[in-house]
């Protein structure tokens, strides 16, 4: 009797959607429209849940407050990934933490830029930094200094309503992404969509 072995390589497409609730799209709303983080609080033991749920933890109550936690926090524990994930176009080394941000219980897992892996400590304070069309001004007057010593040649843009983009993009001649770790930007994306030339990285 023969034994004969068949092997079928294939793959199964299994498309769904996943609803995160009220809750949680209440919570990215306002991450993605307004750049503010928002929390929930418990009314029996004031407990703030970021990212917000809607029952405490603790005591069960159900949680109806919602309050703006603000953007610092500190590092509760991170890892370092140094391989490429194809999930995520970040240029290896990549920081991974959980970040408790201020007056908040739990944690929220994001990449950590603008440091060396190496200078990465439990307890050092952090601060998120939001894109999109909506300019993080605190962050951005970092480079106000910078900018004005190049203002011969370059303009810092304030934030921009949405929109007005359409119309902010008539104004340009190029659109330059500087960024070594993200060729392919929104901003970019915008740009092409009203016709303007970009220049990027490839990776």
């Amino acid at each position: 009797m023969m034994n004969v072995k068949t092997r079928l390589e294939g793959r199964i497409k299994v498309p769904y959607k996943w609803s995160v609730g009220e809750t949680g799209s209440r919570f990215l709303i306002a991450l993605r429209d307004r750049c503010e983080i928002w929390g929930t609080r418990c009314p029996t033991c004031n407990r703030v849940y970021v990212p917000p749920v809607q029952n405490c933890g603790e005591c069960f109550q159900p949680l109806e407050e919602w309050v703006s936690v603000g953007s610092g926090g500190v590092v509760e524990s991170f890892t370092v990934a140094r391989q490429p994930d194809p999930m995520f176009d970040l240029e290896p080394p990549v920081v991974y933490g959980l970040i408790r941000l201020d007056d908040a219980a739990g944690s929220l897992l994001h990449f950590i830029g603008e440091i060396e892996p190496e200078h990465v400590r439990v307890g050092m304070r952090v601060r998120a930094v939001f894109a999109g069309p909506v300019l993080d001004e605190e962050y951005g007057g970092r480079f106000a200094g910078e900018i004005g010593r190049l203002a011969s040649f370059a303009r810092w843009l304030p934030a921009i309503d949405p929109r007005e983009m359409a119309a902010a993009y008539d104004e340009v001649d190029v659109v330059l992404n500087t960024s070594f770790s993200e060729g392919l930007a929104n901003t970019l994306l915008e740009a092409m969509a009203a016709g303007v030339p970009v220049i990027t990285s490839d990776r």
